[in-house]
Protein backbone atom coordinates (compact mmCIF):
# COMPACT_ATOMS: atom_id res chain seq x y z
CA UNK A 1 0.00 0.00 0.00
CA UNK A 2 1.44 3.38 -1.02
CA UNK A 3 1.19 6.34 1.33
CA UNK A 4 -0.18 9.62 0.00
CA UNK A 5 0.65 13.02 1.31
CA UNK A 6 -2.34 14.95 2.57
CA UNK A 7 -2.85 18.73 2.56
CA UNK A 8 -1.65 20.49 5.71
CA UNK A 9 -4.57 21.41 8.02
CA UNK A 10 -5.49 25.11 7.89
CA UNK A 11 -8.18 27.51 9.15
CA UNK A 12 -11.43 27.86 7.23
CA UNK A 13 -10.98 29.84 4.03
CA UNK A 14 -7.28 28.96 3.74
CA UNK A 15 -6.31 26.37 1.16
CA UNK A 16 -3.07 24.44 1.55
CA UNK A 17 -1.43 21.71 -0.43
CA UNK A 18 0.99 18.94 0.45
CA UNK A 19 4.10 19.71 2.45
CA UNK A 20 7.21 18.92 0.41
CA UNK A 21 10.92 18.68 1.28
CA UNK A 22 14.26 18.95 -0.50
CA UNK A 23 17.52 17.98 1.22
CA UNK A 24 20.54 20.24 0.69
CA UNK A 25 23.39 17.94 1.87
CA UNK A 26 26.02 20.71 1.94
CA UNK A 27 23.67 23.39 3.26
CA UNK A 28 24.97 25.87 0.69
CA UNK A 29 22.03 26.42 -1.69
CA UNK A 30 20.41 29.84 -1.99
CA UNK A 31 16.70 30.52 -2.36
CA UNK A 32 17.25 31.21 -6.08
CA UNK A 33 18.96 27.82 -6.52
CA UNK A 34 16.15 26.12 -4.62
CA UNK A 35 13.53 27.77 -6.82
CA UNK A 36 15.35 26.37 -9.87
CA UNK A 37 15.04 22.87 -8.34
CA UNK A 38 11.29 22.91 -7.61
CA UNK A 39 10.73 19.63 -9.46
CA UNK A 40 13.10 17.84 -7.04
CA UNK A 41 10.93 18.37 -3.97
CA UNK A 42 9.34 15.20 -2.56
CA UNK A 43 6.09 14.85 -0.63
CA UNK A 44 6.42 14.56 3.16
CA UNK A 45 4.46 11.43 4.06
CA UNK A 46 4.48 11.76 7.86
CA UNK A 47 2.65 14.20 10.12
CA UNK A 48 5.78 15.35 11.97
CA UNK A 49 8.95 14.96 9.87
CA UNK A 50 12.12 14.23 11.84
CA UNK A 51 15.44 14.06 10.03
CA UNK A 52 17.53 13.40 13.14
CA UNK A 53 20.87 15.13 13.65
CA UNK A 54 22.30 16.10 10.27
CA UNK A 55 24.58 18.71 8.74
CA UNK A 56 22.15 18.93 5.81
CA UNK A 57 19.79 21.83 5.33
CA UNK A 58 16.18 20.85 4.66
CA UNK A 59 14.02 23.10 2.50
CA UNK A 60 10.26 22.76 2.89
CA UNK A 61 7.64 23.93 0.42
CA UNK A 62 3.99 24.58 1.22
CA UNK A 63 1.52 26.43 -1.00
CA UNK A 64 -1.01 28.50 0.93
CA UNK A 65 -3.90 30.44 -0.57
CA UNK A 66 -6.18 32.82 1.33
CA UNK A 67 -9.68 32.48 -0.13
CA UNK A 68 -11.19 34.93 2.33
CA UNK A 69 -12.02 38.52 1.45
CA UNK A 70 -9.75 39.88 4.21
CA UNK A 71 -6.14 39.17 5.19
CA UNK A 72 -5.62 36.61 7.94
CA UNK A 73 -2.55 36.17 10.15
CA UNK A 74 -0.84 32.81 9.83
CA UNK A 75 1.89 31.43 12.08
CA UNK A 76 4.75 29.02 11.52
CA UNK A 77 5.05 26.82 14.61
CA UNK A 78 8.38 24.96 14.67
CA UNK A 79 8.62 22.73 17.72
CA UNK A 80 12.15 21.41 17.42
CA UNK A 81 14.42 22.92 20.07
CA UNK A 82 17.65 21.62 18.50
CA UNK A 83 17.36 23.68 15.32
CA UNK A 84 20.03 26.36 15.02
CA UNK A 85 17.83 28.66 12.96
CA UNK A 86 14.83 28.77 10.65
CA UNK A 87 14.35 31.16 7.74
CA UNK A 88 10.92 31.61 6.20
CA UNK A 89 10.72 32.71 2.56
CA UNK A 90 7.42 33.90 1.16
CA UNK A 91 7.41 33.47 -2.62
CA UNK A 92 4.70 35.23 -4.61
CA UNK A 93 4.16 35.74 -8.32
CA UNK A 94 5.40 39.33 -7.95
CA UNK A 95 8.55 38.49 -6.01
CA UNK A 96 9.65 37.12 -2.68
CA UNK A 97 10.43 38.20 0.82
CA UNK A 98 12.51 36.73 3.63
CA UNK A 99 11.39 36.62 7.23
CA UNK A 100 14.32 35.62 9.46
Amino acid sequence: MTSRAEPVPAPEGIETHRLQVLEDPDGNLTIDQILERRERFEDVLVKAPNYRYSSSAYWFHLSVENRRQEPIPLYLDVQHMLLEYVTLYIVRAGGRGEIG
